[in-house]
């Protein structure tokens, strides 16, 4: 089966479940729903889990659903069963959901923990405390939701969005890290010298020659040459989220024998071309998963690359934002980025600058994918903004025309009324 995925938020698919289930079935070609496994609001800090009240992981610091609602959300997947759909859990194992788990944040090189402008936890992949709250979810979520079919792992990387500036993206350095560079050999303050090196001279004005790059893919090479602890470190984040992944991975096959034995499982991941620098080593795991499913998101060249530009050319007082955003492009196979950035309002999307995508980064992105393709199914995963209708279905083709037969979706709320959801007939 050619899988074409959409994510639904549980608010809109409990404020109108026939209405929402009946205008799919009728008016696309959507066969799967993706749901997360927490019950999620855009703007709300804090999720609760969608799992019983009682069951194993009491004690832990998980915050759940109520019974009303955690029986709502059941009788809804069913539904969507009987109506003909596959119904697909995604689940992000980095991400505990509790505030109350805090101490499994992961730890920046300015040595603070990555919170305040962020409504979304990172836990390290180096702190057992992060890898039993993942296998335990992960355990009682197969167990609990009897309407599954598949689980898609998402967001197992590390942080990409700077929401609290640059200093975000530079981890971790807990004591977790430390211990596992330790027992590897690594220099642990060695590397996180280095990697301290580079982020002050993206940020700090006034550095001493030795510190700064010329802001040139060959100037950005030959300073990472010249401290060889960054590639250490690259490479440190890679192994250590393989072993993660590869572990939680174990413990869902393990539940799914247990209790639903022809579960299937997909892994997300990043950018190609950026998810290896994010931790995810999709090359090595690919074997591991039933499908993958690439991301080729908008927020990225929306958001993401004028906020990293932004506050190189502001804090380091260097550069030229619009060069910088250029270089970025380049380095990063997205090609060319748009001639003006139009602002928006990010309150609705969380995007800053809309129409940012170019097409060819869905064909510069494909020969990062050489050793996947024909290998398993690839459904790349788009999004739409600005109710871009044109633009989507552009994307969709792109898809297409590159070999891909399949994709996941994600669509803000008013994109899924039964106006909108009957404009977009014969696009998805």
């Amino acid at each position: 089966m050619s899988v074409k995925a959409l994510f639904i938020p549980w608010p809109v698919a409990l404020k109108e479940p026939e209405r929402l289930l009946d205008d799919l079935a009728s008016w696309t070609a959507i066969n799967t729903l993706i749901f997360s496994n927490s019950y999620w609001k855009w703007g709300q800090e804090g999720s609760p889990l969608i799992l019983p009240s009682g069951n194993a992981s009491e004690g832990m610091g998980l915050q759940k659903v109520s019974p009303e609602d955690y029986a709502s959300i059941i009788r809804f997947l069913s539904l969507a069963k009987e109506r003909g759909f596959q119904v697909t859990c995604n689940i992000c194992p980095l991400h505990p959901l509790s505030p109350d788990l805090g101490k499994l944040r992961m730890v920046d090189i300015t040595e603070s923990n990555r919170e305040s402008n962020s409504m979304i936890m990172h836990g390290c992949p180096n702190n057992l405390g992060v890898l039993q709250w993942a296998e335990t979810v992960m355990r009682e979520t197969v167990a609990s939701w009897s309407s599954l079919d598949s689980v898609h792992l998402n967001h197992i990387e590390y942080p990409v969005w700077p929401r609290n500036g640059l200093k975000d993206l530079f981890v971790c350095f807990c004591d977790h890290c430390r211990d596992k560079a330790e027992a590897e050999g690594i220099d642990f303050d060695k590397m996180k010298q280095e990697v301290g090196t580079l982020y002050e001279s993206l940020t700090s004005p006034g550095n001493a020659p030795s510190q700064l790059f010329d802001y040139t893919s060959t100037g950005i090479l030959n300073f990472i040459r010249e401290r060889p602890y960054l590639k250490i470190w690259i490479a440190f984040r890679m192994n250590a989220l393989t072993q993660f992944i590869e572990n939680i991975t174990k413990a869902f096959r393990a539940a799914a024998e247990d209790h639903l034995p022809n579960l299937k499982i997909g892994l997300e991941f990043y950018l190609p071309s950026l998810s290896k620098l994010f931790g995810t080593d999709y090359d090595e795991l690919y074997s591991l998963y039933d499908w993958v499913a690439p991301k080729y998101p908008e927020y990225l060249t929306g958001s993401i690359i004028p906020l990293i530009a932004d506050e190189i050319t502001d804090a380091s007082e260097r550069g030229n934002v619009i060069n910088i955003r250029k270089l970025i492009h380049v380095l990063t196979d997205l090609g060319p980025g748009p001639l003006v950035y139009q602002p928006c309002d990010p309150k609705d999307e969380d995007i800053f600058y809309s129409d940012t995508f170019n097409l060819s980064t869905i064909n510069n992105q494909m020969k990062h994918l050489q050793k996947l393709k024909g290998k398993l199914p690839i459904y790349p995963y788009a999004w739409i903004y600005n109710h871009d209708l044109k633009s989507l279905k552009e994307k969709l083709q792109a898809f297409r025309d590159n070999g891909f037969n399949g994709y996941c979706l994600w669509l803000w709320e008013p994109d899924l009324t039964t106006k909108a959801i009957k404009r977009a007939h014969g696009v998805y």
